[in-house]
């Protein structure tokens, strides 16, 4: 026990420096300063308050002994206790294991290595090694000898040829080691059927390839096909466009659709055109009259992935409604041809031959004969066929009645006019 007290003593310095930092010790030292204020300024108290003074002081110095006690230690004095017994002999080291002898190296299966695609003996054959946007690609494979046995399974895809080689392609499916899958036509490019094994880890590794090119399908363009007629090639804006077409031999059967519409001769090859529906593969078609310009009737295939491959344009014209506007013209007729501007218009008209039945209807109005054609006038209203109708005075001026049609388009096509003049009333 001496041995410890001159050890503690001899230490005390850097125990005090050590503990000056303690958490423990500046607890014990607040304790101490507030039982020694008190102490001071109320030992004269009740008995009460001086027993609290005096735990205080108590527990202000177990705790400092106790934060002593633990610096001490960490600056290597030790505190009291039992001797330290010495430590038993070094255990003599055992000699080695013998070692086993080696099993013999089981040989790791044949590396999977991509087989040169052109070569006959390929594990993939195609049907063919060109295609067309609008053909199916019927692929046959043997890749038997070419997978291990690890849990893992091969899949099948097709994938553009500049696709990373660690890429498995779309309409990617589940395989087994040999058989036959058909994909659907794709877009025009360069591609390559893709057979690749899905380890259990997860990882693809690429085991055949097979390059193939699909090309634009030729789109038939002549008049003259006989896939698709109309009954004329020249039209008037109020005409309608009737078609007939029989598109058999020129779509799939692969779950896809003909579609036809009409659309400007000058819009891109991959529009399908305006007032465009599903059709079969052969019937009639009647388009709404269409407005002055260049025309193709356009028939193309809907794939099942969403894309439009053009299968048929046939081009027509359609030109201004030649409107009546001779002033002896039996389609409109007034009661004069000059008016003062206090006289009401009376209009007689006959428009039956000049008007389609396609949904529109014809409308009347009275303009300035100055007016661009296209107006339809003021006091526009809409008529039938055939009929009467009286127009409210008008300012002093050139005018004409406007007869024209209304399409189902929203588009107005001149079908006649007839010339008035209205001059100042003279009381």
């Amino acid at each position: 026990m001496w041995n410890s007290i001159t050890t503690f003593i001899d230490n005390l310095p850097a125990i005090i420096d050590k503990s000056a930092s303690s958490p423990l010790a500046m607890l014990a030292l607040t304790l101490l300063v507030g039982a020694a204020l008190a102490w001071l300024f109320f030992r004269k108290e009740s008995v009460k308050v001086r027993l609290f003074i005096y735990c205080a002081l108590l527990i202000g110095v177990s705790t400092l002994i106790i934060a002593l006690n633990q610096a001490a230690t960490t600056v290597g004095g030790q505190p009291e206790g039992p001797p330290i017994e010495p430590s038993p002999p070094p255990i003599e080291p055992s000699p080695p294991p013998i070692e086993p002898s080696p099993s013999p190296i089981q040989p790791s299966p044949p590396p999977i290595e991509p087989q040169n695609p052109t070569l006959k003996s390929s594990p993939i054959q195609p049907d063919k090694d060109i295609y067309t946007s609008l053909e199916t690609i019927k692929v046959e494979f043997d890749v038997a000898d070419r997978l291990p046995d690890d849990g893992g399974w091969p899949v099948l895809g097709i994938s553009p040829a500049s696709a990373p080689d660690d890429q498995t392609g779309s309409q990617r499916v589940r395989i087994g080691a040999s058989g036959q899958h058909t994909f659907a036509a794709q877009r025009p490019g360069d591609y390559q059927i893709r057979i690749s094994y899905r380890q259990t880890n997860g990882g693809y590794v690429p085991v055949a390839r097979y390059p193939i090119t699909v090309q634009a399908y030729p789109v038939e363009s002549k008049p003259s096909s006989n896939s698709i007629q109309t009954d004329k090639t020249l039209y008037t804006s109020l005409e309608e466009i009737k078609v007939k077409f029989d598109v058999a031999d020129r779509v799939p059967s692969d779950g896809g659709w003909p579609i036809i519409g009409v659309s400007l001769a000058s819009a891109p090859d991959n529009q399908t055109g305006q007032q465009r529906e599903k059709i079969g593969a052969s019937g009639q078609h009647t388009f709404a009259a269409q407005r002055p310009g260049d025309y193709q009737i356009r028939i193309s295939y809907r794939q099942t992935n969403g894309f439009y491959v053009p299968v048929i344009r046939y081009p027509i014209t359609v030109q201004p409604y030649p409107s009546d506007f001779q002033p002896s013209s039996n389609s409109i007729q007034t009661d004069k041809t000059v008016y003062t501007a206090l006289e009401v218009i009376e209009v007689e008209f006959d428009v039956a031959d000049r008007v389609p039945s396609d949904g529109g209807w014809p409308i009347i109005g009275i303009s300035p004969a100055s007016a661009p054609d296209n107006q339809t006038g003021s006091q526009r209203v809409r008529i039938g066929e055939s009929g009467q109708h009286t127009f409210a005075a008008q300012r002093p001026g050139d005018y004409q009645i406007r007869i024209s049609y209304r399409q189902t388009n929203g588009g107005y096509v001149p079908v006649a006019r007839y010339p008035i003049t209205v001059i100042e009333y003279q009381p």
